[in-house]
Formats: C-alpha cells, structure tokens, sequence
C-alpha cells in the first residue's frame, strides 16, 4: 500500500498492526491485503505468510496475526494453527498468539463477577469476556487482601513488582542453600548470553523442593534452548533435578527437587550436601546500562533463603560489560 512508502516489510507489517490497534481498521486491511499478497499460502486447515525460509514464514505469520486478529478473523484462526505446530528456535511469537486469544471468544462466553475487600474497603467487579481487571496494591494491603466473593469464571494472576529485599523482609536467610550467578558471552554473533545458576543445598529429609526465582535485565529478552534449562544428577543414594523457565516478560522462575532414591537401604537416612547448575539464554534487545537483579533461591520447606550476585550489564552490540558482586 502507498500508505507505506519504502518501509521495510517488518515496518510495513508493524504499522498495519498498530493502525489495526488505534481502530483504523479500513487502514489495516488495506495494508494487510497487500502484504499477503501473492504470499499467503493455506495448508490443510493452516494458514502462513510464506517467507524464504521456515524460520521467515513464522516470523511473517506472526506479524499478521496480530493484525488478522482484528481485521481478518478468518485467517487469523489459520494463522494461529500454523503457529501451533511450527514452534520457533531463535524467537518466541507467544505475544501474537496472545493477541488472537485476546480477541476470539467463544459464542457462549459469559460475564465474570467478584468481590474483593482490603480493610475497610470493599469492591465488586464484572468483567466481559476477555477484560481485564488491574488492581495495585502495597505489600501490607496484598497480605490484606481477601476475595470474598468469585463466580469461577474469573483468572487471577499476582506479580510482584517490588524489590528482592523488601520481599525478603521478616524472613531468615539459610545457611544450608547457596546459589551464584554467572552471565558469560554464548553467541557475538547474535549477541546471545548464558545465564548459568550455581546452587548447593544441604537437607536430611527424604524429599525436599526448593525455588529458583530471577530477573532478566530490562534490555535483554529470553532465548529459548530447551536442551539447557533442565539438569539432572544421581548420586549414590540421592538424586537432584533442576530446571528453569521463563515465567511472564523478564521473570524466570524453576525449582530444585533433592530426594532419597533408596538405592542402598542398608546405609540409612543421612545429611547430604549437593551442588548442581541450571542454565538460560538471552539475547540483546536494547542498547544501554541496566541492573542486574539478584537470583533467590528458597526452600519451600522452611522458607530460608539464599541470594546470589547482582549487579550492572553494558548492553549492546559488541561484547558487554558484565559487573556481578555479592
């Protein structure tokens, strides 16, 4: 579309979202007809964008379905199966998935109803199908917070947005866990990181769990490798398994499992100490100097925990500036 001028075709594809976003729908058709032109192919029951390579096509699908989702309902439903079964290694598409979600509800989707009382205060809300309810809170009121009244048709989902240290307030660090953080060059290339989690854990219990909680800094993203977030080891008696993953945005939560594996019954319950390391990647997304937070590591048992490094990383196309210190 002249709309468009000499924009790149990733450009060109990111306006017709955002016209499709700001409701100028009329806009948005016109420069999606003439991006998939010619290059909108159908198999079977999905729908992609052909590119010059698998990893393209994706990419491209991707890119209209966030538009699809508003203007074109019909191909968005091939457009999202296509991404279903064709999972890329180098980028993650879940937020245009999200968008076709967003936007598609069954014909007998109903309305949702809840109460919630902090104090003194008291709220109900009722949502339409698909809307969202926002409610910030400080860490007094959200130990406060009771809901009073839900109907089963509403989702909650809690984040906290404050810092390590004022989370950890009131609570005793432990002694019998460790963990340290390391964050090394993988990739110059394609300016791709590794996140590597060391931890030590002492117990004499038959099953213990612990919690891996992380933060990836502002100006990186996640890179999914399934080969290296999880991490498994026996030893003697004992066995450990370890794994991560990407929660919502920059936050990467996982867990530690230590359990009896009862291979030599006759030498008892004993205390053991076991170290292992669990790892993540990341790219480079924006340019600039942003904080490194603290790892946590805690046991769901007692609730002791234990921090790692944190710091500063330089962030940008060279090789980064990595600053790390307890």
């Amino acid at each position: 579309a002249a709309i468009a001028g000499e924009f790149s075709t990733d450009a060109k594809w990111m306006l017709a979202a955002a016209y499709a976003y700001l409701g100028d729908f009329a806009t948005a058709s016109e420069l999606y007809d003439s991006l998939t032109k010619e290059v909108k192919t159908s198999s079977g029951d999905e729908l992609y964008i052909k590119g010059s390579t698998t990893e393209e096509s994706i990419k491209y699908t991707a890119y209209a379905l966030l538009t699809a989702s508003l203007v074109r309902k019909t191909d968005a439903e091939g457009l999202y199966r296509y991404l279903c079964t064709h999972i890329s290694t180098v980028e993650l598409y879940q937020l245009e998935q999200a968008a076709y979600v967003k936007y598609f509800y069954p014909m007998n989707a109903k309305q949702g109803r809840f109460s919630w009382t902090v104090g003194e205060t008291t709220e109900t809300v009722t949502l339409k199908p698909g809307q969202v309810y926002t409610l910030s809170l400080s860490k007094n009121d959200w130990n406060a917070l009771k809901v009073v009244e839900e109907d089963g048709a509403v989702r909650v989902r809690a984040q906290y947005l404050g810092s390590v240290e004022e989370a950890l307030e009131g609570t005793v660090s432990s002694d019998d866990i460790k963990i340290s953080k390391e964050i090394y060059c993988h990739n110059t290339k394609k300016n791709i990181y590794k996140v590597t989690l060391h931890y030590t854990v002492t117990t004499d219990k038959n099953w213990s769990c612990f919690t891996i909680s992380d933060y990836i800094p502002t100006g990186a993203r996640w890179y999914p490798d399934n080969n290296s977030t999880y991490y498994y080891d026996k030893s003697g008696s004992w066995s450990q398994s370890a794994y991560v993953d990407v929660l919502t945005g920059q936050n990467v939560r996982g867990s530690i499992h230590v359990y009896h594996n009862n291979s030599n019954k006759l030498a008892g319950l004993e205390e053991v100490t076991l170290s292992g390391s669990v790892s993540y990647y990341i790219r480079g997304a924006v340019e600039g100097e942003f904080a490194v937070d603290y790892a946590v590591l805690r046991d769901n048992s007692t609730g002791g925990y234990a921090i790692s490094e944190s710091g500063t990383v330089d962030i940008n196309d060279n090789e980064w500036k990595i600053i790390l210190k307890k």
